[in-house]
């Protein structure tokens, strides 16, 4: 994880704290000079004032508005909460400038600058959330081939994917064959269990325009599996990865090959995604799936095929470990 930069962005909760702040300097200011507050709010800046403002410091504010701004767009796609911290920057230089030169009444500066505040912070949160969002692809469980010996129809899918992703590729283990493998003396048969063990699928790009495609597995037992998936790809000149936990269970009659009638199976799913750093971003379980000492708690996969990531706020956004801005490398 050597490398990786924390990204400095206040909270919507931080702003609006800072202009709480602000607002109780200004009373226990007009307090300590025994200013009337209504006096104080109708005042206008003199003309002193303003001109000492233009001279003295309007040229620095402008230069930095100007420059924080530009800066702030040229990092939006790839550095979203720099571009904010930068827009914050420019903000409030732009706000004490407001506040020094227009000769308004002060309850009207007041008023302008909070509704500016208000928007801002309105729109910031939502440039934030919407440019902040999970890029990843994952395999969904998908369903079982009943013809034959049964045969498991995994879906590549990117319905998390709202930039392309370059250079896909999934590696996957099937662990219930390890085990068996790993339980194995004879040596032929492990040979042909090494053999069935792991499975790949490469891609050059996928998008949220990608249709899913399609993985048929033969797995040692559909009724009782479980995968381990490593997934690795790009986003512009970034190199991802993120590990993938699969489990599935036939609680219902168990499923043999070739029987007739076809037996009424009951497959409960666990899928659970995580990045490199080990922390679970995606989470779902089928409430009976049977308890193991990986279980964890969550929301069920099925109905309604929840395989979506968990909501975060936007300190954690800005300073979690998602994928966004922790690369591989």
């Amino acid at each position: 994880m050597g490398g990786h930069r924390r990204l400095l962005m206040p909270d919507l909760g931080q702003l609006v704290g800072s202009a709480v702040l602000a607002g109780m300097g200004i009373l226990f200011h007009c307090l300590q000079e025994e200013i009337p507050i209504g006096q104080y709010l109708a005042e206008k800046p003199s003309l002193k004032n303003r001109q000492r403002h233009v001279k003295v410091a309007l040229g620095l504010i402008a230069t930095v508005v100007l420059a924080l701004g530009p800066l702030g767009y040229t990092m939006l796609e790839g550095r979203p909460c720099w571009a904010w911290s930068w827009w914050v920057l420019s903000f409030i230089f732009s706000a004490y400038s407001f506040w020094s030169i227009v000769p308004l009444p002060r309850w009207v500066r007041l008023v302008t600058l909070l509704a500016a505040l208000s928007i801002f912070g309105y729109y910031g949160r939502q440039s934030l959330i919407a440019h902040t969002g999970l890029d990843f692809p994952f395999l969904s469980p998908g369903v079982l081939s009943t013809q034959g010996t049964g045969t498991w129809h995994f879906i590549v899918t990117s319905q998390n994917t709202h930039r392309p992703l370059f250079s896909v590729d999934m590696l996957v283990e099937d662990r219930a064959t390890a085990r068996a493998m790993s339980n194995e003396s004879n040596t032929d048969k492990r040979r042909v269990l090494a053999q069935r063990l792991v499975f790949r699928w490469h891609a050059l790009e996928i998008s949220s325009a990608s249709w899913g495609e399609g993985i048929d597995w033969q797995p040692l037992d559909v009724n009782d599996q479980e995968y381990s998936d490593r997934i690795t790809y790009r986003i512009g000149d970034n190199d991802y990865f993120a590990t993938e936990e699969i489990r599935i269970v036939n609680i219902g009659e168990r499923f043999v090959s070739d029987q007739l009638p076809t037996p009424k199976i009951d497959f409960q799913l666990s899928v659970t995604l995580k990045n490199q750093a080990g922390e679970i971003l995606m989470h779902c379980v089928d409430p009976r799936l049977p308890h193991d000492a990986n279980w964890i708690p969550g929301h069920p996969c099925f109905p309604g095929a929840n395989y979506a990531p968990f909501p975060r706020s936007l300190c954690t956004r800005c300073f979690g470990r998602g994928f966004e801005f922790y690369p591989e490398k």
